[in-house]
C-alpha cells in the first residue's frame, strides 16, 4: 500500500512490485487550491473533478462556467487542483 497526493495530470504510482491489474486505488479531491480564484457570482456553476484515467493520470480540477470567463470562447475554465491517493496492491 502507498498513498500520498498528486496534481492534476500527474501519474498514480504503483507499489513496489506490483502491476496495474494488481492494484485498486481511490483518489479524492485534497483541496481546491484554486477555487479562490473564481468568481463569487460563478460559485452556482462551478464543480470539481477527481478520478483516474485508464493510463494512471490523476484528473484532479476546479470546473467553472460563466459568461465572465474570458479563456475561451465557451467560457469554461479548468483550474487544477490537487488529489489524495491510496495505492493497495493484492495479490
Amino acid at each position: 500500500m502507498i498513498s500520498g497526493s498528486l496534481t492534476n495530470g500527474a501519474t498514480l504510482p504503483l507499489p513496489s512490485g506490483f502491476n496495474q491489474n494488481q492494484c485498486r486505488w481511490l483518489v479524492s479531491i485534497k483541496a481546491d487550491v484554486n477555487i479562490d480564484r473564481v468568481k463569487k457570482s460563478d460559485l452556482e456553476n462551478t464543480r470539481t473533478e477527481c478520478y483516474v484515467d485508464n493510463n494512471r493520470r490523476v484528473v484532479a480540477r476546479v470546473i467553472s462556467r460563466g459568461g465572465t470567463h474570458t479563456e475561451s470562447k465557451t467560457g469554461i475554465r479548468y483550474d487544477n487542483s490537487e488529489a489524495n491517493y491510496i495505492v493497495i496492491g493484492i495479490k
